[in-house]
């Protein structure tokens, strides 16, 4: 049973218990307001549909959910930075933001990159290859996240995604727009307490390092997004394309994880802290499966 059938059929056994307590209420009444009950479950569930929204490709398929906040958290490639797809979505959750994920667009020969026009990971911006069917996958990917916002200026869009390089096996890297060297500093004095938050969900979660652009340098730029990608339209105020390493995408770690990107996202924006007490080198990349290019 979906939430939303949950809601109106709580709602309407309520009035189902209300109504034996008193037998001599209007059975005419009565009927009117148990049909104004299942009308709403009905409008509410009318009102989730159009929020979310999965769309089918010839090459694999989006899942998006409006923004929210002006936020909008992305994992482009969902299915190749493997559990990107879900971490998006629960960060997405944890913020009340909006996103989209996009699955497939992959296989064992190329990568179609969704958030840009190219095709190839691991390459250069020079040397990955403009195809048509490139082309059409990024066209669709702008306008549904373009669509997800209403066509207005997002306050803040984030992509997230995995690397899983020899040479920084535990960093997270931020490369951005619109975030100055001040507030780029500020996030990494309150990083450690971030990370302590993460290791409080789990206690065994890596020790990560953090490096954010414009006061780092970071191994994973984003440049050809930032050059011909969505990045580049300049449809955001400021973006934060993270690198997130394997040991902080296994099953085990995506609740902290999602925990933790979402504590950056609320102190880049300086939104209000979350409760998480509630809620319980250039090496070649490991294995095939992984993405990480400084492309990206």
């Amino acid at each position: 049973m979906s939430c939303n059938e949950k809601f109106y059929r709580k709602n309407i056994d309520s009035v189902t218990t209300f109504s034996k307590r008193d037998m001599g209420c209007d059975r005419i009444g009565f009927s009117a307001l148990r049909l104004s009950v299942v009308m709403l479950g009905i409008a509410w569930s009318f009102q989730s549909a159009v929020a979310r929204e999965r769309f089918e490709h010839a090459f694999g398929d989006f899942e998006t959910q409006s923004a929210k906040q002006g936020i909008i958290i992305a994992a482009p490639h969902g299915t190749y930075d493997i559990h990107t797809d879900v971490l998006a979505k629960d960060v997405a959750r944890v913020l009340g933001a909006g996103y989209i994920v996009a699955r497939g667009f992959s296989s064992g020969a190329s990568r179609v990159n969704v958030n840009r026009p190219t095709e190839g990971a691991g390459r250069t911006c020079e040397h990955e290859r403009r195809t048509e069917r490139a082309r059409g996958v990024y066209d669709h990917y702008v306008r549904l996240v373009g669509k997800s916002c209403n066509g207005k200026t997002l306050r803040l869009y984030v992509e997230i995604h995995g690397h899983t390089s020899l040479a920084f096996l535990n960093r997270l890297e931020i490369a951005t727009t619109g975030i100055t060297m001040e507030e780029a500093r500020q996030l990494k004095e309150q990083f450690p307490a971030f990370l302590s938050q993460a290791k409080a969900l789990y206690p065994a979660y890596p020790e990560l390092a953090l490096r954010v652009e414009p006061i780092d340098k970071v191994f994973f730029g984003a440049g050809c997004n930032k050059k011909i990608g969505y990045i580049s339209t300049g449809q955001m105020d400021r973006a934060l394309h993270m690198e997130i390493p394997r040991s902080a995408r296994t099953p085990k770690t995506l609740e902290a994880t999602a925990a933790l990107v979402s504590a950056i996202v609320r102190a880049t924006m300086n939104l209000d802290e979350p409760d998480f007490g509630s809620r319980k080198k250039k090496n070649p990349e490991a294995d095939e499966k992984s993405a990480g290019s400084r492309t990206r």
